[in-house]
């Protein structure tokens, strides 16, 4: 694998997967804490709109206590002389009506009141029948109005004629208090006991209503996040409900802007990477280069020596090399030129020697000549000096013997010469 190669996967290893890793990481650990921070923060949202909720319905049921109250109380004058003060003193109240058994039936503010409508059979009249608490009603189309609404609504009698008060809440100042949202595919609504809708900030028939074991939590559906908090106050149930792509759409916002920057990070990695891998690779070529031409048998090259790092060294370390092998072959050339010089030295000598060589076997062949004329000469020699050692091995033995022959003369001397002292 070249160094190009080797940098390249280097820059991979501690720049880009480190990257991707933590660009990972973070998007799982914000999402992670995205989830936590939306279920506090809607929760929260939801307990500020129950919170409104009770301070926008407790006037109105107080109020439907008490006017029912006064109309047991007072009778039926009392309607006539105070509806019209209090539609006017409570912003909650649309509008406030009684219907009596007989089917009359006194609205304030006064409306149209359509020929068909009867609302001693409304849904609120036939609701209030049937207890002698107040009861509110789901959400309807008021068929004098056209216009959806909640009522408050509670039997009575006055004057001994039953009758059943009714309050239509300002849907609009109602719908409003949970039109607060944080995302925008964000849904509020709130349910009764029976599950019917009371309002929603969207017109939506699909609403998911699951069945709930807490006060409050966040239920995961499909694509979606359901929040909820129980009003107990009035046996409702605040739901909020969000588009899972809504909520991971800030963090995937966040993941992608971490992307975008690791991708510039990369970008720059990657150009000075390439800086970098030049800076390497390009002095490596021409030292490559350089070693191609020592290979090639020239020595004269010039390597750049400037530079402190790993190949500044390696460049020294050849340039020395160069300088000692110039050295090593002067030393070598000089010594081949004295080898030459003593080669000649050593042929001339030895055209000489080869000449006395050829002077010396001549005169070997001259002595040999002689030497086998003085062989037979010798040979004769030899003969005459065995008889001379012949003769002298006779003269030898004369010589013995007379030796033995005068030892006995001279004894005999010596015994004549004792024999004469005796004598005298």
């Amino acid at each position: 694998m070249k160094i190009r190669s080797k940098l390249s996967l280097l820059i991979i290893t501690i720049s880009i997967i480190p990257l991707i890793l933590i660009s990972v990481f973070s998007f799982y650990n914000y999402y992670s804490t995205v989830l936590e921070n939306t279920e506090n923060n809607i929760l929260i949202q939801l307990q500020t709109q129950k919170e409104a909720i009770i301070k926008f319905f407790t006037p109105v049921k107080e109020l439907t206590d008490y006017v029912s109250a006064n109309l047991e109380k007072n009778g039926l004058n009392w309607m006539f002389q105070n509806f019209p003060n209090i539609v006017n003193s409570f912003s909650e109240i649309k509008y406030i009506y009684v219907v009596l058994q007989d089917g009359s039936f006194i609205v304030e503010p006064t409306s149209e009141i359509p020929k068909d409508y009867k609302p001693i059979e409304s849904i609120w009249a036939q609701q209030a029948k049937k207890t002698d608490e107040i009861i509110i009603t789901p959400l309807y189309i008021q068929p004098f109005t056209k216009l959806p609404t909640l009522t408050l609504a509670k039997g009575f009698v006055a004057s001994s004629r039953e009758g059943i008060l009714g309050l239509d809440i300002n849907y609009e100042a109602f719908k409003n208090i949970i039109s607060n949202i944080s995302y925008q595919s964000q849904i509020n609504y709130i349910v009764d006991s029976d599950n019917n809708i009371l309002v929603s900030t969207e017109n939506n028939s699909d609403y998911f209503i699951p069945e709930l074991k807490n006060d409050s939590g966040v239920i995961s559906k499909n694509n979606e996040y359901v929040y909820y908090l129980k009003i107990p106050e009035f046996n409702w149930t605040i739901f909020s409900s969000i588009n899972s792509q809504d909520i991971i759409s800030q963090p995937l916002r966040n993941s992608l802007n971490i992307a975008l920057l690791a991708l510039i990070v990369i970008i720059l990695a990657v150009i000075l990477s390439i800086f970098f891998m030049r800076s390497i690779t390009n002095p490596i070529n021409k030292m490559k280069d350089k070693v191609n031409l020592i290979e090639q048998g020239n020595l004269n090259v010039d390597f750049d020596t400037s530079s402190n790092d790993e190949i500044g060294i390696i460049s020294k370390e050849l340039a020395n090399m160069i300088n000692k092998l110039k050295t090593t072959l002067g030393e070598v050339k000089e010594t081949s030129s004295y080898i030459e010089k003593s080669s000649k030295e050593l042929s001339t000598i030895s055209i000489k020697l080869s000449k006395n060589n050829q002077d010396i076997m001549n005169k070997t062949e001259d002595i040999e000549k002689d030497l086998e004329d003085s062989a037979a000469f010798t040979e004769e020699v030899t003969s005459g000096v065995d008889e001379v050692a012949r003769a002298a091995q006779g003269v030898s033995q004369d010589a013995q013997r007379l030796n033995e022959e005068a030892e006995e003369t001279n004894k005999a001397a010596q015994e004549g010469s004792k024999t004469i002292e005796e004598i005298n």
